[in-house]
């Protein structure tokens, strides 16, 4: 609206009127500018072979997607968002490679906007197939084990008039699959009777269900629901009811299905059910700790959770019968996260984080219990002149 935009504009000449007055502001702003310039690495994800990443060379004002075809060979731009508007304003979302590594489904977000337009690159080519999902909203992309397609969630398309005033209802599941048109996307899992509700679906680790986690709001109270995969048409079943706790799923061996939950555990605790089972039952595999459960994930044979830990990162590693076999040693004082993978892969990335030392990638050996550098950034400063302690 000119009247809107033209009040900002005086706000702002009083504003920057004032604030360029102010002595030493061009001293901070060099200094505060060269410290922020350096490389930064995000934590990759593993597929097919290939090391699929994020890297920012310190100024860019979004990170653009990389891959390598092996854990130390040469880089090879995917993806830059600083070329998808003049004004910079549309970014890079989501962005999931297939499970053979050899394509990428990434959404992109413009202006701000929740909306969300999928499109799918080929890894070898780095150009896009040409498929594009479109007024996808709150949603996870997740491949079929196949490589045919992808899962995600969207509502219905709203009118012209209307595009960011409609109403987040009707949220629904859909398989689209490569090469073709998204009218012909087959809907998975939709509840027309409660449109208020959101659905996110994720494929089994196994891939012969879609896990479907249901909530109403921004309340982490879920319900939970499986659709086989293999028998499209199949009526849903609603493994986890009621929209009472937090279940989040983690991965599952065959019919056992391991989440993470606060059900009786305000910290967390990781629990597992039979599905072969009419009625699981809850099955506690870590139990609660008096340390907070950040997370956990099934990589490497393990059982991998981690812990908030007197405000500091405490990562542990667990049998499948949750048998604590060892603490992950960290860096030192700080953050980890990451910690993603297959449970076949030998090898997980972390990111660590200190109060001296900015953002650093490391890779986890499971069987050999060892973390070494993947990546560490350059810096205009030497971490080791400062010492992290706590007391």
């Amino acid at each position: 609206d000119p009247e809107v935009a033209a009040w900002v504009a005086a706000q702002n000449k009083v504003t920057d009127a004032y604030l360029d007055s102010i002595p030493g502001r061009d001293a901070l702003k060099q200094r505060m500018t060269a410290l922020y310039n350096y490389e930064r690495t995000g934590v990759p994800t593993k597929k097919g072979g290939r090391y699929f990443y994020q890297r920012n060379t310190g100024l860019q004002n979004q990170s653009p997607l990389y891959v390598r075809d092996s854990l130390n060979g040469p880089e090879r731009l995917l993806i830059d968002p600083n070329t998808f508007s003049a004004d910079g304003a549309t970014a890079l979302a989501e962005w999931v490679p297939s499970e053979d590594g050899k394509f990428v489904a990434y959404a992109v977000q413009d202006g701000g906007t929740d909306w969300r337009t999928v499109r799918v690159l080929d890894v070898a080519s780095g150009k896009p197939v040409g498929d594009e999902v479109k007024w996808v909203k709150f949603s996870a992309l997740s491949w079929a084990k196949d490589g045919s397609g992808f899962y995600y969630s969207r509502f219905p398309e709203p009118a012209a008039d209307a595009k960011f005033q409609s109403l987040n209802k009707n949220h629904e599941v859909f398989f689209h699959r490569l090469g073709t048109a998204q009218a012909q996307d087959r809907s998975v899992f939709a509840t027309p009777a409660k449109p208020e509700l959101s659905h996110i679906a994720t494929v089994s680790d196994d891939g012969r269900y879609v896990v479907i986690t249901s909530s109403s709001g921004t309340d982490d109270r879920y319900e939970v629901t499986l659709v086989d995969a293999r028998r499209p048409g199949a009526k849903p079943r609603v493994l986890i009811p009621g929209f009472e706790h937090n279940y989040s799923y983690i991965g599952n061996r065959g019919s056992t299905f391991y989440f993470v939950t606060n059900e009786g555990a305000p910290k967390l605790k990781v629990v597992a059910l039979d599905i072969a089972q009419a009625k699981p039952q809850p099955r506690v595999v870590i139990a609660e700790d008096q340390a907070t459960l950040n997370g956990a994930s099934l990589v490497g044979g393990k059982l991998i959770a981690s812990y908030l830990v007197h405000a500091k990162t405490e990562v542990r590693v667990h049998s499948l019968a949750g048998a604590r076999e060892k603490v992950i040693e960290l860096p030192g004082i700080g953050t980890a996260s990451g910690f993603g993978g297959e449970f076949e892969d030998s090898e997980t990335f972390f990111a660590f984080t200190s109060f001296n030392r900015p953002t650093t990638i490391y890779r986890y050996d499971v069987k050999a219990a060892e973390s070494s550098a993947w990546f560490t950034p350059k810096l205009l400063f030497n971490p080791d002149d400062f010492s992290v302690e706590q007391r």
